[in-house]
């Protein structure tokens, strides 16, 4: 998309992931409240301080949403790469309110701070894969 704002935004998630669902049970679209605090430090009392948290909605569809469904949960470390956008609405009482949306393109573990295993889409599990052949010649000969 041409003049739309890209962002890469680093924190962590507020809460699991929520799914929306297509008419065939697939995610359709998934929600996460991502968590930003920047920090810095003070150098009068040498210290670390933590800034204000800015929350941010993260969408994702498709794909992405299907496996952000199965992969993040409350208090992992995320980096998010989107578009940015603004929410507004009126609530229930008539006050106008906004919010900001990241629609992103990627979703991920943060590595910096832990680790993750990584599994490519409909591979195959461990216990569902057909057992290994025999070595040749002499396991195949006495087996077969």
């Amino acid at each position: 998309m041409f003049n739309a704002t890209q962002v890469t935004v680093s924190g962590f998630a507020g809460a699991d992931a929520q799914t929306f669902e297509a008419r065939d049970g697939a995610p359709d679209m998934t929600l996460v409240s991502v968590g930003v605090t920047a920090r810095r430090f003070n150098r009068e009392n040498r210290e670390w301080e933590s800034d204000t948290t800015m929350w941010y909605q993260v969408r994702s569809y498709g794909s992405l949403a299907r496996n952000v469904a199965a992969t993040i949960k409350k208090g992992m470390p995320v980096l998010v790469r989107g578009r940015f956008t603004r929410r507004e609405w009126t609530d229930d009482e008539g006050n106008a309110k906004q919010s900001d949306v990241i629609i992103a393109d990627a979703l991920g573990i943060e590595l910096a701070t832990g680790t993750a295993t990584f599994t490519k889409n409909g591979e195959i599990q461990a216990e569902e894969q057909p057992a290994p052949l025999p070595d040749y010649p002499n396991e195949w000969d006495e087996q077969y």
